[in-house]
């Protein structure tokens, strides 16, 4: 697998019973050859250090976006309901001739707000806005969209995916294909 990304931050949660620190992890592979390509992604895993019962990640994905020709992913960083941050992943298919735009983003604690920005989709299903990213009717109304329950294939127009769960010895991955010429780059079925 191609680089990894390896982050220590420090969270100011404003709570002596959150977790000091996290780790985050991530990896990311991208094969393109004239106009089809293939992109492996390993979205963050957080480790919190000096974990409190309340610290958790949760990480989403805009099924939608991929019959725009979008993936885009999210990892949020939580202590309860309250929103600490997010690190974020968009990928978007350019053009005929199968140029990508990609972005990633960790903001913690203010920056995080940035959210709003670079995925509006995810602030959008939330009824109490950014401050409600953590909260349980947001996870509720998200549950399809939870990594943890994206069935093995999927597909859009112009991508197909393949998820793997990951286990005790392996990390979950997305594995995402498209032929920018219009058709995707293999059959696979439908949620």
């Amino acid at each position: 697998m191609g680089p990894r990304l390896l982050l220590l931050a420090t969270l100011l949660s404003g709570s002596a019973h959150a977790a000091s620190a996290i780790k985050l992890s991530a990896r990311t592979r991208l094969d393109v050859d004239h106009g089809r390509g293939t992109l492996i992604l390993q979205p963050a895993q957080v480790e919190f250090l000096g974990r409190h019962e309340l610290d958790h990640a949760e990480t989403y994905l805009w099924k939608e976006g991929l019959d725009l020709g979008v993936l885009s992913v999210a990892t949020l960083v939580c202590h309860g309901d309250r929103f600490l941050g997010y690190k974020g992943f968009s990928v978007r298919l350019a053009g005929e001739e199968g140029r990508l735009e990609l972005g990633e983003l960790l903001a913690l604690g203010t920056p995080a707000r940035l959210i709003a920005r670079t995925h509006p989709w995810l602030v959008a299903a939330s009824a109490a806005g950014i401050e409600g990213l953590c909260g349980a009717e947001f996870q509720e109304k998200l549950a399809s969209s939870n990594f943890r329950s994206l069935p093995t294939e999927f597909g859009r127009e112009r991508f197909t995916a393949e998820y793997a769960a990951g286990g005790r010895f392996s990390r979950e991955t997305l594995t995402l294909r498209w032929d920018a010429r219009g058709t995707a780059a293999t059959t696979t079925t439908r949620p």
